[in-house]
């Protein structure tokens, strides 16, 4: 039977530095993926914050078009996105606005294969307040989009939206103003 001799420093690895450096790339891996999954969810904020803004400014342009109704109060008071609407692309007024925007909001043109709404936010409301103005002064109305955040943030000091997505620091929105100067008579 042959003898084998140890040699005094030898190379290669033990089986525990083996597991440590598993273990080490094992944690950077993680930390990767949790990085990743933050990353993917301020890009879905980011998207959903982009889409809410052209919404806001589809009912500004609205407003501005038909500023005889916004004088009135035909668009104060609103909130949208909750039940459905009736749009007419050929028609024209306030309530045909209102009710073209609660479609967008809604996100009723886009729908996945089992006929559920995809096309907007995730739970997009829609707000018109009057902030000061009447029938004979500069009329400004404030026009808001509100939708449901994947993050807890500070809420938003807007009333649109509020207590609609559980947590309130959960609810995202952003605001336009649209002011109406008065043309006198």
């Amino acid at each position: 039977m042959r003898a084998y001799k140890v040699k005094c420093g030898q190379k290669g690895f033990t089986l525990i530095e083996v597991m440590v450096a598993i273990l080490v790339l094992a944690v950077g891996l993680f930390g990767m993926a949790g990085m990743h999954a933050r990353v993917l969810n301020g890009q879905f904020d980011a998207y959903q914050r982009a889409q809410a803004m052209q919404l806001a400014q589809d009912m500004v342009n609205r407003i501005r078009a038909n500023p005889g109704p916004a004088r009135t109060g035909a668009y104060d008071g609103q909130t949208l996105g909750l039940a459905p609407a009736i749009c007419n692309d050929n028609g024209a007024g306030a309530a045909n606005d209102l009710a073209c925007w609660n479609e967008v909001l809604r996100g009723i043109n886009i729908s996945d294969a089992n006929n559920q709404l995809v096309g907007s936010m995730i739970g997009a409301r829609g707000c018109i307040d009057r902030i000061s103005g009447g029938a004979t002064s500069e009329v400004v109305l404030r026009v808001t989009v509100a939708w449901q955040g994947m993050t807890p943030t500070a809420a938003p000091s807007v009333a649109c939206g509020a207590n609609q997505y559980g947590v309130d620091a959960l609810r995202r929105a952003i605001s336009i103003d649209v002011a109406l100067a008065y043309l006198g008579e």
